[in-house]
């Protein structure tokens, strides 16, 4: 499983004096980030596609990204490389996200951990719903998940 995330590199400038951003990879078994560029003109969506072509091979990777990267486009290229990947949907994803909404959420079992530890608890869990039988989402795999978090800093 690898995420592609952004950051801003704080008390770095680039070349004009802005904040300097980069996009990386990181593979979390090998804990490394394996490719990494810079987000020219701020622009991370656009990196998304450069950072991941640093990578001959995609095939059977799970890329996780943030919702700035739920979009269709990234969908298709790790679809289209052979790659799983992993989105968070919120509202930048409207249509989709009230599409989600709509599955029957209530009738699938789940897994929830719950952990305690450094002062606080921590619940996790996930859903996964197969499509089949479902509206099609327009998206290029066939089973979303649900997944909740939180944390109580004791």
């Amino acid at each position: 499983m690898s995420a592609v995330d952004g950051k801003i590199l704080c008390g770095v400038r680039d070349g004009p004096g802005g904040q300097a951003k980069l996009i990386a990879v990181f593979n979390h078994a090998k804990g490394l980030a394996p490719a990494q560029v810079e987000v020219s003109g701020g622009d991370e969506l656009a990196a998304f596609t450069a950072v991941l072509d640093i990578l001959p091979d995609l095939r059977d990777l799970v890329v996780t990204a943030d919702a700035l990267h739920c979009q269709r486009a990234h969908a298709n290229y790790l679809h289209d490389r052979g790659a799983n990947y992993l989105f968070t949907v919120r509202s930048n994803q409207p249509t989709l996200r009230t599409a989600l909404a709509r599955l029957p959420w209530a009738q699938v079992s789940g897994l929830r951990e719950r952990h305690v530890g450094h002062g606080r608890a921590e619940s996790r869990s996930i859903k996964v719903i197969d499509l089949a039988g479902h509206r099609r989402l327009g998206c290029s795999r066939t089973a979303p998940g649900r997944s909740r978090s939180s944390a109580d800093d004791g």
